[in-house]
This record gives structure tokens, sequence and C-alpha cells, in this order.
């Protein structure tokens, strides 16, 4: 219950969630089939649902006294809330370096450079991103 109240972590679940309607949608508008059909049309309806809360939290920060606008502010730049966003990115970095990394070895030993490469290219290109935005950040704190 305390997650549903916490403005950081709704906010992570409508990204979460317009994210997987609209990829789901996407991969699969394009197939003729009748599943590939309902996953897209279920993934247009996370679409909705997720743009509807997005919304409805926009309607209700606008409805927000300035002593519950301090609160939640306080709650998004919480020291243990960035804590804990912190690890948990850390964590989902680093099993998406050993999946990346793993992939890659696949795709080298049955001789595919188009995808590894591409792969390898994706894993360079995110620490690089990564590490830039770090630098940047470093300078201007």
């Amino acid at each position: 219950m305390k997650l549903l109240k916490s403005n950081a972590m709704q906010d992570d679940l409508i990204r979460l969630g317009s994210m997987l309607g609209l990829s789901i949608y996407l991969v699969t508008k394009a197939g003729a089939g009748q599943w590939e059909k309902n996953m897209a049309v279920t993934g247009l309806w996370l679409v909705i649902i997720t743009a509807l809360l997005g919304f409805w939290q926009i309607w209700r920060d606008k409805r927000m006294t300035p002593e519950e606008k301090r609160e939640a502010e306080r709650e998004k730049r919480d020291e243990r809330s960035r804590m804990i966003q912190d690890r948990a990115m850390r964590n989902c970095w680093s099993l998406e370096d050993a999946v990346l990394i793993i992939a890659t070895i696949v795709f080298v030993f049955r001789n595919q450079p188009s995808v590894y490469s591409i792969l390898y290219l994706v894993l360079v290109v995110r620490e690089l991103a990564c590490v830039a935005t770090r630098w940047w950040l470093e300078r201007k704190y």
C-alpha cells in the first residue's frame, strides 16, 4: 500500500506501463494471427490506461495543498528513495551487461557478425552515455 502512495514509484510505474504497452503494440501489430492482434490490443489498452493515470496524477497534483506539494517533492528527493532507485538501476544494468555479453559471445560463435556487432555497439554506447552523464553531473554539482 505504501508503494501506491509513493509519487516517485507511481511515476516509475506509469513510465514502465507506457513503455511496455507501446512496445507490445508495436511488436505485435504487424502480425496477421488472432493472437498477435489480441496482444496489440492489450498493448494499446495498457498505453491508454497509463495515459489516463498520468492525467489523473497531473489533476491530483494541481489539487494538492502547498504542504502536500512540499511533501511530494521531498519524497522525490529523499536520500533513501534515491539510494534504492540507484541500487535497483545498478543491479538491472549489471544483469543487462551480463545478458548482452553472453548474447555477443553466442553470436560470435555462431558467426553472425551483423548481430554481435550491434549488441556490442549497444553495450558500448550505453556505457559511454553513463560515463558522459556522470562526468557532466560531477561538473555541474
